[in-house]
């Protein structure tokens, strides 16, 4: 009787210790809530191959939720005590749920478990996942590559009319005006246009960095104090050659509002201010060619100071955490065993390899020399730049995705831009910064297009409408305080 007694004992003991397997064989699910899926996202996550090599590897379930009119539909999970395990957002958002005690510390995992991942983002600045001293969100990896601007030119136009690549102001206004009035293309009509641009600002900040500045609400240092790029000496005088642009029809009309990325490629605009990426790249060559088969392009990325500071264009904020991701303040101890587990993941050399370009030997391969191409199946893994969580080291990643774009990419990277500091900054809670924003930009555009006297004491007018009206100088205060605590002015 003992003896069965001491049969059935071990077998209980061996059916527990299967089902203690069986479990610990089961994958911890980890809810990621983005705003929005890659292109082509995968209906059924056994088409998934990202998500299943990611299961496989780690036994974590890493699900990205897709989560319409986000922020109030994440809100309302907070409020209600569903807080998704990780949540990928912005920095004020960020603040909020801090404030809601809905995000964790990560303040005492950053030595440890999460050593790997602060190793991999190496010099990447943090400062702005910070409240209180405590770490409340992971930022992503940040190389110096993120504004990848420049300006496309038509060669084959400055050759046809005899002309050099631009380098001053005034040597793009002399080429928008040939490119206008001088029958680039030698068809015989008055149907071509100078400059134009991706939608928004970025027509006349090919002009106003040259001036220093930009036109729009912009945090920056010089001489050791915060300052804004609309309180900048060059303003005026950049707006003027804005305006003189515009004035002289030199610039597409509709490329505030609409991008003109399309009249580039249809051969009705000699300059294209924009990122490279959707010219540069196989396929936007392609579509050139298509309509313009004798079509050479080539690029610029800055012009000649006018005010004696370093060549720049465009904006490069010094502190690119804005997109972040938190962690549920009520995360149980297994998913968040999980969740480091997943992270260590993400950014070791197969983890990223896999997020980056996809299944090896099937998406990507390495070749005779030990680099990796890709295959010709690789746009099958068009759509799992979602899963790239914390970004890319992007020098590496264009030098195997685009090749063909090499030296532009490279002379984007490298190109000096105006240090900006926005996303460092939080508005006084009584300040309605979108507001001012809003009102900053039309009255720009006013002095540009006419509608407003272009003069210094008409602009210190406008100035003074933002002290008046939208609480400028207190936006201003709050930054310089804000700077000064990280110790980026004393």
């Amino acid at each position: 009787m003992k003896k069965l007694i001491s049969l059935l004992l071990v077998a209980m003991m061996a059916l527990s210790l299967c089902m203690v397997s069986a479990s610990a064989d089961e994958p911890v699910e980890i809810e990621i809530a983005v705003s929005s899926l890659g292109n082509g996202w995968p209906a059924d996550l056994k088409d998934d191959f990202i998500y299943q090599k990611i299961l496989e590897d780690t036994g974590v379930s890493m699900k990205l939720v897709l989560v319409d009119d986000f922020y109030t539909a994440v809100n309302a999970r907070i409020t209600g005590g569903n807080t998704p395990d990780m949540i990928k957002t912005d920095v004020d958002h960020m603040i909020t749920w801090v404030r809601m005690e809905a995000l964790k510390d990560m303040t005492p995992y950053l030595d440890n478990e999460l050593a790997n991942y602060k190793s991999w983002l190496g010099s990447t600045e943090m400062t702005a996942c910070y409240v209180d001293g405590k770490l409340y969100a992971l930022p992503q990896i940040y190389d110096g590559s993120k504004h990848q601007y420049c300006v496309t030119i038509r060669q084959d136009w400055l050759d046809a009319l005899g002309l050099q690549m631009p380098t001053t102001v005034q040597e793009l206004y002399d080429v928008a005006y040939a490119f206008t009035y001088n029958d680039p293309d030698k068809n015989g009509l008055n149907d071509t246009v100078g400059l134009t641009a991706t939608k928004g600002m970025y027509v006349f900040d090919t002009i106003m960095g040259s001036f220093d500045t930009v036109l729009s609400n912009q945090i920056i240092i010089r001489d050791g104090k915060v300052t804004n790029t609309l309180l900048q000496p060059g303003m005026v005088d950049g707006l003027k050659w804005c305006k003189k642009f515009v004035d002289d029809k030199l610039i597409d009309p509709d490329c505030v509002t609409t991008s003109g990325a399309d009249k580039f490629k249809a051969g009705t605009v000699g300059m294209l201010s924009s990122s490279w990426t959707g010219i540069w790249k196989a396929y936007g060559q392609e579509q050139i060619h298509n309509v313009n088969p004798n079509a050479v392009t080539n690029f610029f990325t800055t012009l000649k100071s006018e005010v004696g500071a370093p060549d720049a264009m465009f904006t490069d904020d010094l502190n690119t955490t804005n997109t972040v991701y938190g962690i549920s303040a009520d995360i149980s101890d297994e998913k968040l065993n999980a969740m480091f587990k997943l992270i260590d993941y993400l950014v070791s050399d197969d983890g990223s390899k896999l997020v980056f370009y996809g299944l090896k030997d099937v998406h990507w391969k390495y070749d005779d020399n030990g680099n990796i191409v890709m295959t010709d199946r690789a746009k099958e893994a068009n759509y799992i730049s979602t899963y790239q969580l914390f970004s890319r080291k992007e020098a590496e990643y264009l030098n195997v995705k685009f090749p063909e774009a090499k030296k532009v990419f490279d002379a984007t990277m490298s190109a000096n831009r105006i240090q900006v500091y926005n996303s460092l900054v939080r508005e006084p809670e009584e300040m309605f910064l979108s507001d001012m924003e809003s009102y900053a930009k039309q009255e720009l555009l006013n002095f540009i297009y006419g509608d407003r006297e272009l003069t210094q004491e008409e602009y210190d007018k406008f100035i003074q409408e933002l002290r008046d009206l939208y609480d400028f100088d207190a936006y201003m205060e709050a930054a310089t305080e804000q700077l000064t605590a990280y110790g980026l002015v004393k």
